[in-house]
């Protein structure tokens, strides 16, 4: 029988650009952005969904929608040592199922949806900048914390998206801040979390974030008064 090995890189195989008069050679270890969608759309997995950036955290793509052979393979192959079904992920149709265990956890499982969020600062982030420009950042959040999406409904993504498109002016997002939203809009989906009390001003939270607890306090009690 084949082995998984051969199986994914058949797998991979499938993806790879065909020779062409503006490309006669292309790469043969590496799977385009234009090919890459190709495959999410044989998953059954649509680009603007969280689901797409946990696949490409699997195969560990370096940019955007491209993989490479060797990750490609790897990833696959660690993700069937961990998949509790104990089925080879080596071919399309068991990918693909796998899909609905991944979306599952995406709105369920914390520390999973950590792994994909964090992993995706990287992809969604232009090479040449340290940041998630402004104009992109609250699209991507939106898609991570919204329940139609596949990702985790925060209750408070409408308050912070106005915040950062107003007082905090839509400055680039970024590693650290990227990475501790997720953190605040864990804390808020905690019982009781929307209230803000968690937030004091020794902990360690970055200054955008300060700002964010603040505006939020000081709306609360303009309610109050009116």
């Amino acid at each position: 029988m084949p082995s998984a090995f051969n199986n994914l890189n058949k797998v991979f195989d499938r993806y790879l650009e065909k020779p062409s008069r503006d490309n006669p050679a292309p790469d043969r270890d590496k799977i385009s952005v234009n090919r890459f969608q190709n495959y999410l759309s044989d998953l059954n997995v649509e680009p603007d969904e969280p689901l797409s950036l946990a696949v490409m955290e699997i195969v560990k793509c370096k940019a955007f929608g491209e993989a490479e052979r060797e990750d490609f393979v790897a990833g696959w192959q660690t993700t069937s040592r961990t998949n509790t079904s104990a089925r080879a992920l080596d071919n399309i149709p068991a990918q693909s199922n796998h899909m609905t265990a991944l979306r599952q956890s995406l709105s369920t499982d914390k520390s999973f949806f950590k792994t994909v969020y964090r992993y995706s600062f990287g992809l969604l982030k232009p090479d040449i900048q340290r940041g998630i420009p402004p104009e992109m950042a609250p699209d991507c959040w939106r898609m991570f914390f919204t329940g139609d999406k596949g990702g985790m409904e925060w209750p408070l993504l409408g308050d912070w998206l106005e915040f950062y498109d107003g007082p905090y002016k839509r400055k680039p997002v970024v590693r650290d801040m990227w990475n501790q939203v997720a953190e605040m809009a864990f804390k808020t989906m905690e019982p009781g979390g929307e209230t803000l009390d968690w937030w004091s001003e020794e902990s360690a939270w970055p200054a955008a974030i300060d700002e964010f607890v603040a505006w939020m306090k000081e709306r609360v009690e303009k309610m109050d008064t009116t």
